[in-house]
This record gives C-alpha cells, sequence and structure tokens, in this order.
C-alpha cells in the first residue's frame, strides 16, 4: 500500500511539475513586427505587437544616423497577449523618410490596475538579452 501511495504522491508531483513548465511555455514571448507606412493623421500601424504581460508599444525617435533615441514620439498602452493592427497617435512634426523606432515596453506601475499613462512606461521587454525594437520609415 504504501509503494502504491508514494507512485499516487510521484505522479501529483510529476502532474504539477507539468503544469508548471506548461504555464512557463506558454507564457507569451515579447515581440514586434512594423513595416515603412504613410503617417495618416499623425498616426502609425504596428502590424503586431505580442505583451507578456501589461505594457506599451512605444514609438520613439532617432538621431541623426537612424540610431534609437530616448525620445518618446507617441505610446499606447496595452494588455498581455497578441495584438493586431495598433494604432499609436504621434506627437510633434514628422516628415517623409524619417526613421522612427517602435519598442515593446514593459508597465513599471506599482500594480496591474496602475494608471497606464507615460509615467508607468518602464524598461523595454528583453529577448535573449536584446531590446524588443524594430526600425520602420516614413512615406
Amino acid at each position: 500500500m504504501f509503494k502504491c501511495g508514494n507512485s499516487v504522491a510521484a505522479f501529483a508531483l510529476a502532474a504539477a511539475i507539468g503544469a508548471v513548465s506548461a504555464g512557463g511555455a506558454s507564457a507569451q514571448a515579447p515581440s514586434l513586427d512594423v513595416a515603412n507606412q504613410k503617417l495618416t493623421r499623425n498616426t502609425v500601424r504596428i502590424a503586431d505587437v505580442n505583451l507578456p504581460q501589461n505594457g506599451f508599444v512605444v514609438i520613439r525617435a532617432s538621431d541623426a544616423n537612424g540610431r534609437i533615441t530616448d525620445n518618446v514620439v507617441g505610446f499606447r498602452a496595452l494588455g498581455p497577449g497578441d495584438h493586431k493592427n495598433v494604432k499609436v497617435r504621434l506627437t510633434g512634426t514628422h516628415k517623409t523618410g524619417e526613421t522612427l523606432w517602435a519598442v515593446a515596453q514593459q508597465n513599471n506601475g506599482s500594480h496591474p490596475g496602475a494608471k497606464r499613462d507615460k509615467s508607468n512606461i518602464g524598461p523595454p521587454f528583453l529577448q535573449d538579452g536584446k531590446m524588443i525594437n524594430k526600425s520602420f520609415s516614413t512615406m
């Protein structure tokens, strides 16, 4: 009887470990996709954003060499999950041929219901130690 109890306990432990592993494996990896585009009413469209938790898609300006800067020119708060065709309104004036950067960033709010405004934009999501971002040009 003791062996049966151990087998049942071992099975329950293995099932619990499997459930935890499955949960970790199913967590959404952060990603985004954006293409070169024409601005429509000073708005850009991000084709796909995937966030593992509450966060933001942030649009950042670039320097004269096309490198990403800290200058936020637009953002949109998003919940966890996969989001298609996300529209982000830009601030300021933007010209044709300008390089912008879309970045998947965390919500640094202190709790899940934290106000989702610019002050809660946290650090970028990372995948394999690399920031989730992609540049695109205005046309």
